[in-house]
């Protein structure tokens, strides 16, 4: 994107720039995680079996591949498994968003996401940041969006509501939140663009089985795009095992505790960044981490 297009002031338009740069593509370097408070209620599991994630380093080869030291493909991705074979799950997600400054500062703004999916059509997904929230639910046969935005008077009172599709994909939620541009009437536009990255970097994209998420943990594994980081302890204490994966954008690192994504680290940004910015850094925490979910989770 071109920052100097930017011409509005509207918080959803300032971010949609940000979303589609990590979309597009254009980070160099991995990620060194900011600093972000994770916070520390336990997982609790369902029918899903815990995977085990300990596996060789892929550079050693003096290792037989038997059932406890298996290739990192097959061992220390499992985790995904796990999540595209479970029938429902939800969790609650902290987008921390960085900005280094030229001057040094750093800047952190929180977009808080609240996710319950279950197979295969019922969604509920709350998303508040500073300026707004965005909830996206299925109601009876019914998909509906609507924004409480004090700026623009909730989107002058917008909800859009869509036939139920028998199976929920990513289109369906972000083809649900175009609502009509306040600002510009002419315009559509999704709500959900105003998150600092798409939904489908989110580990409940994965039973949807499709998105960015989806393709990273497909990946065919190398050694110069697969790394074990070993151990690392999150701010709240619980210690995790780390995997670095990169793309044509940059190296993700994903942390792994109790079987489960603790967080992800995003490839930062470090070209055409908006006039005073050199870079921008995004880590996703993520807690209230259930594979179980009741009718009583979803709007009726």
């Amino acid at each position: 994107y071109d920052s100097n297009m930017i011409t509005k002031t509207h918080p959803i338009r300032l971010l949609l720039c940000i979303a589609l740069a990590w979309a597009t593509g254009c980070a160099e370097k991995p990620a060194s995680p900011p600093t972000a408070v994770a916070p520390s209620n336990s997982v609790t599991d369902g029918d899903s079996k815990p995977v085990s994630l300990t596996a060789p380093s892929i550079t050693s080869p003096a290792h037989p591949k038997t059932e406890s030291s298996k290739p990192l493909a097959d061992q220390a991705l499992n985790f995904a498994k796990r999540y595209q074979s479970a029938k429902s799950y939800q969790e609650e997600a902290v987008l921390t968003l960085s900005r280094l400054l030229d001057d040094g500062r750093v800047q952190e703004t929180e977009t808080k996401i609240e996710a319950r999916v279950s197979q295969p059509n019922r969604l509920f997904l709350r998303i508040k940041s500073e300026e707004n929230s965005v909830i996206v639910a299925s109601q009876g046969q019914k998909l509906t969006a609507r924004i409480v935005d004090p700026i623009t008077d909730n989107f002058h009172g917008q909800t859009v509501v869509r036939p139920l599709p028998a199976k929920l994909t990513l289109g369906d939620i972000y083809g649900v939140t175009e609502l009509i541009d306040p600002i510009a009437p002419e315009e559509m536009l999704s709500a959900l663009l105003a998150v600092p990255a798409g939904l489908d970097v989110l580990p409940f994209s994965l039973l949807l089985q499709e998105g960015k998420l989806t393709e990273l943990v497909k990946l065919p594994v190398q050694a110069g795009t697969h790394r074990r980081l070993g151990i690392r302890q999150l701010p709240s204490g619980e210690r995790c095992e780390t995997l670095s994966i990169s793309a044509e954008e940059g190296a993700y690192e994903f942390w792994v505790h109790d079987h489960v994504l603790r967080r992800i680290v995003m490839p930062p940004l470090t070209k055409d960044l908006l006039p005073g910015v050199k870079q921008l850094s995004l880590t996703i925490d993520l807690d209230g981490i259930d594979f179980r979910t009741n009718d009583q989770d979803f709007p009726r």
